[in-house]
């Protein structure tokens, strides 16, 4: 990121994007049909990632740089431009500016073998990646199960899980699939939505109101959300972090690493990952906290300073 604007989704598995604006811009058309979401800002279990823009301003063409854990390659330079780049487990996918998708790190499941043709936006799972069309289809690839996504309909965005994936269609519903029990858990998703993120157990989502829901694993309470009004929410391991909609960092679940502990601050996105979270604010400032294992919690310098370009 020598030039940082983020939108993120979700921890260890992500999808979400929006196509050359701000989380708080994509908000503030409250409509639930809109242009795709673009994650700029992204993290996988141990790592994250985000977009540095080549034109200030600008991610439309832009560097990706990552951060943290690389014991499989998911945080090795990606030479190229690209639009979208998306973080899951220990793999990390970018959308070039042509459109084609290429990945790198842990592809025991399938993951790096990207299919040909052109995607909008790209998310990425611990074990699976599902990407939307030009025509705003999708398609997956990696596990089965969390890769068997529907063959009807039209999406913005999708986001990958362990096991399961969430898609959020062009009217604002919500469509899941895989091994969350959406049967169960359907009337948590039920209604319409403005953005959604999947972590490894749990996803959650901006309703069009803003108020949020979660649905999946509640293990320490990171399915169950505060009252409120948010721009965009990103589940991780064991907790979920989100954007309030006056720009606050808000967390909640499990705290043993300071991973739920955002600092003060105005932000436009924040992601999570097993341990730590990342956010951004207006300027393009990265911040993040938690643990420290990998490094996954010390962005670039550059990207933490002001001033740097845009």
């Amino acid at each position: 990121m020598r030039s940082a604007l983020l939108l993120v989704v979700c921890c260890t598995s992500l999808g979400c994007s929006s196509r050359g604006h701000r989380p708080a811009e994509v908000a503030k058309r409250n409509g639930v049909a809109g242009p795709v979401l673009t994650p700029v800002l992204t993290s996988g279990d141990y790592h994250s990632c985000a977009l540095e823009a080549v034109r200030p301003g600008s991610t439309a063409s832009a560097h990706v740089v990552c951060w943290g854990s690389n014991t499989r390659g998911e945080s090795a330079a990606l030479p190229g431009l690209f639009s979208v780049v998306a973080a899951g487990g220990a793999t990390t996918c970018a959308v070039d500016t042509h459109g084609g998708v290429r990945c790198q790190g842990h592809g025991g499941f399938g993951q790096l073998r990207t299919p040909a043709g052109r995607f909008r936006t790209v998310a990425v799972g611990p074990h699976a990646v599902c990407g939307i069309r030009p025509d705003s289809s999708i398609q997956c690839w990696g596990e089965p199960k969390t890769a068997n996504a529907p063959r009807n309909g039209s999406y913005r965005s999708v986001c990958v899980g362990l096991g399961y994936s969430c898609a959020l269609q062009l009217d604002g519903a919500v469509a899941c699939w895989g091994e969350l029990r959406p049967s169960r858990q359907r009337s948590r998703y039920a209604g319409l939505f403005r953005q959604i993120s999947c972590g490894p157990f749990h996803a959650c989502g901006v309703r069009q109101d803003g108020r949020l829901a979660c649905w999946g694993d509640n293990g320490h309470g990171r399915a169950t959300p505060p009252k409120g009004s948010f721009v965009q929410v990103a589940p991780g391991g064991y907790h979920t972090c989100a954007v309030t909609a006056n720009g606050r960092g808000r967390c909640w679940g499990h705290n043993n690493l300071g991973q739920a502990s955002p600092p003060a601050g105005r932000f436009v996105a924040v992601s999570c990952g097993m341990g730590h979270s990342c956010a951004v604010d207006a300027l393009g400032v990265v911040s993040c906290w938690g643990s420290q294992q990998h490094g996954q919690a010390t962005p670039p310098a550059r990207l933490r300073r002001q001033g740097h370009p845009r």
